[in-house]
């Protein structure tokens, strides 16, 4: 791992945005932002646990209501259920007994010898919230030694069922509360929101169909020495509840009673974090994410914060089974925040101080063009003349991803490997670097020294940077970087001189020439060449040079098409088959011109067949939908319709 160079005036920025990422998220978290969404990420957590068997409930499901009858059924039903459980330790009914019915005495009589709970319900509250009025069992119910509890389940506002209030109940307890401590004598301590520990998916907890109980289809054992819950888990009767483990399948309310009752047997009820250990852990997070931002590499810092992102996670699976719910959204959304701003500020300072230097630095000139000026003090004037010269631009391919793989410092290192390569090879040539722009090189020969074969010098430059590419890949490829070039030179009349302020000028090049080099780069990405020369800097070469004629051009912002050449190379350096691909491609080309469109198609791809290469396959495909789309007034050009 390597340390960044530290740069102390970064430090207040990286405070003050420490301190502002922070507040902002205890602003956020306050207002209840994205609260569902902490809820549905918890939601994951809950489950994968087993039900316990100490729990049994006796459904009314729609088997039942195809038998019984249809619902509310005559109590003498639920009569003969209770003496089906003599040998339970508490039955539960989360049904509501309030009103007068068939079968009443039946089911009073029943009473007797079973500890049975019956549900309540709370009917309305208080200012302060608490309960103040109820619906109540039959009074002769009571009187009968059942006992009752409130049966009413909490909803959040996202639609889910998470927690119960054991408390807002002064004159009555819960009904999960109220069967706990009739089956077992026990009391728990009560919580005001007690959230539910949910073991497991909908109808896991052990259910049988209440007629086969009444039937006596059921053995006793099965209830003997159990909690029973009676209760609706048919459809129809709509007592059912989206809860945390429901992916998508409702809970039974029955059975969300059972799980609050085995919460409260197991104390294993859930905590969320206090608020406290929040805000500290929002704090260290962003003070995390400055430091690495400050001290590490990008390639590291990301690494590492989003490791910490992942461990965190796997934190709060591990704290849940200590049944404590971390926050799942606000400390990842810390770093998330701090890290693009501590990235943001790092730049606005380094910008700010790279335009410190560059003014300190601007008016320096290269050696050539101070030498040139001692000579001839009338050149330090702004102004320039008109001259024949030869442009050349050259870029890197995918320069953009290259920038996001590399550290800032190792990007510049790599480009001042390239550059520093690449201006020798002009320099050597006897040409003159204009400018950096980016990743591009713009240079020019012919000026400000008389130079009569600009234009050979400048082609045979474009081919030691050639060469000098393979052996820059072959070194950059073993710090995993590959990078590709494309180069475009043409010739033609251009203003030469120093352009800019009297205040601040440079040496440089202007027209239409300029434009039409830059354009011609920019071709050899389409058509898949290194480089590609006009048909001005061709006229300057000799039959020492192998070119292949690619195409007649008119390129972007231009009316006048221009001829386009590959130069593969030197005479002596290409080899025959070089030579037929290029003759078949020129013979296509012709054709081509002539609107010859099905004889071109097969020109081009026989060429392609000898190279795969991209312009035999563009040509190709133009000629295919030539032959479907004819072009009017046919003159053999090209309209290019990117720069």
């Amino acid at each position: 791992m390597h340390l960044k160079p530290k740069a102390p005036s970064k430090i207040p920025l990286f405070i003050g945005i420490g301190i502002g990422a922070f507040f902002l998220l205890i602003i956020l978290y306050s207002l209840g932002f994205m609260q569902n969404l902490n809820f549905l990420m918890s939601d994951s957590l809950y489950g994968g646990k087993t039900p316990i068997n100490s729990i049994v409930i006796v459904a009314i499901d729609d088997k039942s209501i195809d038998k019984i009858g249809r619902w509310p059924w005559d109590r003498s039903v639920f009569a003969s259920l209770n003496s089906k459980l003599q040998g339970s330790l508490t039955i539960g009914y989360d049904i509501g007994f309030y009103e007068n019915a068939t079968g009443d005495a039946a089911f009073t009589s029943s009473l007797a010898g079973n500890k049975v709970v019956l549900a309540s319900q709370v009917n309305g509250f208080d200012a302060d919230g608490k309960a103040d009025s109820y619906l109540l069992p039959k009074t002769e119910f009571l009187d009968a030694g059942a006992r009752t509890g409130y049966v009413n389940i909490l909803t959040h506002p996202d639609g889910v069922t998470r927690t119960a209030d054991l408390t807002v109940s002064t004159q009555y307890d819960h009904f999960a509360y109220t069967i706990l401590e009739s089956a077992l004598g026990i009391r728990r301590e009560k919580e005001a929101m007690l959230y539910i520990n949910f073991p497991s998916v909908p109808y896991m907890y052990q259910m049988v169909s209440i007629a086969d109980v009444v039937a006596g289809k059921v053995d006793s054992s099965v209830f003997k020495n159990k909690i029973v819950l009676v209760g609706a888990t048919s459809q129809s009767l709509k007592d059912h509840y989206f809860v945390p483990t429901s992916s998508g399948v409702a809970m039974p309310g029955v059975e969300v009673h059972a799980a609050i009752i085995q919460t409260l047997l197991n104390s294993n009820h859930l905590h969320h974090q206090s608020d406290a250990s929040l805000f500290i852990l929002l704090f260290l997070f962003v003070v995390g994410a400055g430091v690495c931002v400050f001290f590490l590499r990008p390639v590291w810092t990301f690494g590492i914060l989003t490791g910490v992102i992942v461990l965190y996670e796997f934190c709060a699976i591990f704290f849940f089974d200590q049944n404590i719910i971390l926050n799942l959204v606000y400390p990842p959304l810390a770093i998330m925040l701090a890290y693009p701003l501590f990235y943001a500020g790092s730049y606005a300072i380094e910008t700010r101080e790279r335009k410190k230097v560059e003014s300190a630095f601007g008016k320096y000139l290269s050696p050539v063009v101070v030498s040139h000026l001692l000579k001839n003090k009338e050149s330090v004037e702004l102004g320039g003349v008109e001259k024949e010269l030869t442009i050349f631009f050259s870029d890197i391919r995918g320069f953009t991803t290259l920038s996001e793989k590399l550290s800032p410092s190792e990007l510049v290192a790599t480009l001042n490997e390239y550059f520093d390569a690449m201006s020798t090879i002009v320099i050597t040539h006897n040409g003159i670097v204009d400018k950096y722009i980016g990743d591009a090189i713009m240079a020019f020969w012919g000026a400000p020294n008389v130079n009569e074969k600009h234009a050979r010098d400048a082609v045979l430059s474009a081919l030691a940077m050639k060469k000098e590419m393979k052996k820059i890949k072959a070194r950059f490829a073993v710090r995993g970087i590959d990078i590709d070039i494309g180069m475009g030179i043409n010739t033609g009349q251009v203003i030469v001189g120093n352009i800019g302020s009297h205040s601040r000028f440079d040496y440089t090049v202007i027209g239409d020439a300029v434009n039409l080099a830059s354009r011609v780069e920019g071709l050899t990405k389409e058509y898949g060449v290194l480089l590609l020369i006009t048909a001005h800097t061709k006229r300057h070469l000799d039959n020492s040079f192998v070119c292949r004629e690619l195409d007649l051009v008119a390129v972007k912002g231009k009316t006048e098409p221009v001829a386009l050449f590959e130069v593969v190379g030197m005479l002596e350096d290409v080899e025959y088959d070089t030579t037929e691909f290029i003759s078949i491609y020129s013979r296509g080309l012709t054709l081509y011109r002539q609107g010859e469109f099905a004889d071109a198609k097969a020109k081009f791809t026989e060429s392609y067949a000898m190279k795969h290469d991209k312009a035999s396959k563009l040509m190709m495909v133009r000629c295919e939908e030539y032959l479907v789309h004819p072009p009017a007034d046919w003159m053999g050009v090209y309209v290019a319709k990117n720069k």
